[in-house]
């Protein structure tokens, strides 16, 4: 099936929140979804789509990185200092770089 951004977000956070790894299946469909469907993530889904994927130490493919770091920089205006926080720790742990106009 398809999740919105905010169903991505708000699966994933379940899981991390929780500490249970998904099913390798599962994960590889959301991080898939996240691929797909980064434009339409808002600065919430972002935050907390990263932060998942970093507390479960998911294997983010680098188009899954690159299309989320894209994207925090289209919305960084609408960052909350913890969605800035939680975007930047999570992009260092997965290995993606920091978006465009957040860090020199």
């Amino acid at each position: 099936g398809t999740f919105t951004p905010q169903g991505v977000a708000n699966a994933l956070w379940a899981f991390a929140r929780l500490s249970v790894m998904p099913d390798p299946a599962f994960l590889r469909a959301m991080m898939d979804q996240a691929a797909l469907r980064a434009g339409g993530f808002n600065p919430q889904d972002l935050a907390n789509t990263l932060w998942a994927l970093a507390t479960l130490q998911a294997p983010a493919p680098p188009r899954l990185l690159e299309a989320l770091g894209g994207r925090a920089a289209d919305v960084m205006g609408g960052f909350t200092s913890q969605n800035v926080a939680n975007t930047m720790w999570a992009l260092a742990a997965l290995g993606g770089a920091p978006p465009p106009g957040l860090a020199g």
